[in-house]
C-alpha cells in the first residue's frame, strides 16, 4: 500500500510498508543513463563524484567514505543510475539531514536520487536493517519504519 503523508518535510512524503514494496517502487522510477563517447562517462563520473563529496560535507564525512564514528558510509562506487548510495545507523541522520541530501538534488543534480538505507547498530557486527529511503529533487519515498526512527516524535503521519 502507498501513502501520501503530511511531515515536516519541504516536500512530498511517500511511504510503503516493505523493502520489497520500496524496491519495486524504485525500480518504476529508475534511470540508466548510456554514454556515447568515453567523454561522456568520464563527465558523468565526475558528476557523480561531485555529488558525492556534497554528501560526505552534509553528513559530516572526512575523509570519505565512512564517518570517523563509524555511523555513516557514502558509497564511492559509481553506477549509470544517477543514485547515490548511503548506509547509516539511525543515530546519525534525523529528519534535518534528510532535508540537507534533499536539497543537493538541484541545479546539475536535480535528476539525481540518493538511497539511504538505516540501521540500528551499524557500525556494529550484528546490524539490524530498519528501512530505506530514496530522496528525489521534489519528494521522498520511504518505509514507514525508517521514518518513524529519524522524525522528531511528536510529528504525525
Amino acid at each position: 500500500m502507498n501513502n501520501l503523508i503530511s511531515t515536516s518535510f519541504s516536500v512530498p512524503v511517500e511511504t510503503v510498508e516493505t523493502y520489497d514494496d520500496l524496491d519495486r517502487r524504485i525500480m518504476d522510477n529508475a534511470v540508466e543513463v548510456t554514454f556515447a563517447t568515453p567523454e561522456d562517462e568520464r563527465q558523468y563520473e565526475e558528476m557523480d563524484w561531485r555529488l558525492h563529496l556534497e554528501i560526505c560535507r552534509v553528513l559530516s564525512i572526512e575523509p570519505s567514505p565512512t564517518r570517523a564514528d563509524r555511523l555513516v558510509h557514502v558509497n564511492e562506487d559509481w553506477f549509470p543510475t544517477m543514485t547515490k548510495f548511503v548506509e547509516a545507523d539511525v543515530r546519525a541522520l534525523g529528519a534535518h539531514e534528510v532535508e540537507e541530501l534533499g536539497a543537493l538534488l538541484a541545479g546539475p543534480f536535480a535528476d539525481w536520487r540518493i538511497n539511504v538505507q538505516l540501521y540500528e547498530g551499524y557500525a556494529l557486527e550484528q546490524s539490524r536493517h530498519v528501512g530505506g529511503i530514496n530522496i528525489y529533487a521534489d519528494r521522498l519515498l520511504a518505509q514507514g519504519q525508517a521514518l518513524q526512527a529519524i522524525v522528531p516524535r511528536g510529528i504525525a503521519f
